[in-house]
């Protein structure tokens, strides 16, 4: 991922049963999108929608660029 982090995982017994969770920093606005770099920039962001995990478009990556610079 592109850039870099680290997720924090937890675990936990919950009758008879290990959990384990993950928390997932989150990437300062003038480091987003975050995205998987073997995909590169355009095909690896992805935005959470729901429970869902859809494909950012293109608009929605050209907005959090102009967010970034304050442009309106």
């Amino acid at each position: 991922m592109v850039p870099l982090f680290r997720a924090v995982f937890i675990s936990a017994e919950f009758m008879g049963v290990t959990l384990c969770s993950a928390e997932i920093p989150s990437v300062d606005v003038t480091e987003r999108p975050c995205y998987y770099a073997e995909a590169g920039k355009a095909r690896g962001s992805y935005i959470r929608v729901g429970d869902a995990e859809l494909p950012m478009t293109i608009m929605r990556s050209t907005v959090i660029k102009a967010y970034r610079k304050h442009v309106r």
